[in-house]
């Protein structure tokens, strides 16, 4: 498959999310899902400006968006779990790691693994963090939740 339509098809599922989203957010008012479509539209944003580089050549890279789209990302993604987590301990944590980690993938960004290359020192921390607040959330859920079918859950 080429690039052109590796775009495309991102693109229009990645639009698809952001329209479900618009027609859907109004219905529950909940925190976690404005968070949800922020991610939905910064990726858009920053993936659109990365693609128009890809194929038009306008510049050398666009690696360096990443570079600004990952500290976002991880940001907006701990925010999600903070709205839907009660655990004050956990509140307390992120707080703190969402300004620690902005500070740590620059210090990337401009020493180990500069603006022109793959930031995967700072995609691995952000992963490595997406999983852990996962098991935070699902292990509060299954502790808390009267539930049987945890996967009715929307979050879930």
């Amino acid at each position: 498959m080429s690039r052109e339509v590796d775009v495309f098809i991102h693109f229009l599922f990645l639009a698809g999310a952001i329209i479900c989203w618009l027609l859907n957010r109004h219905k529950r008012n909940l925190r976690y899902i404005d968070y949800c479509g922020l991610f939905l539209l910064a990726t858009f944003v920053f993936d659109g400006i990365a693609a128009f580089i890809m194929l038009t050549s306008y510049l050398k890279s666009n690696l360096f968006l990443y570079h600004i789209l990952t500290p976002i990302q991880l940001s907006l993604i701990l925010m999600i779990y903070y709205n839907v987590i009660n655990n004050p301990s956990y509140k307390r944590i992120v707080l703190w790691l969402i300004p620690l980690f902005v500070v740590v993938f620059a210090s990337i960004s401009f020493t180990i693994q500069p603006i022109t290359e793959n930031n995967t020192y700072s995609i691995l921390i952000k992963h490595v963090v997406v999983i852990i607040s996962t098991l935070t959330y699902f292990f509060e859920l299954m502790s808390t939740t009267p539930y049987s079918k945890i996967y009715l859950q929307p979050i879930f």
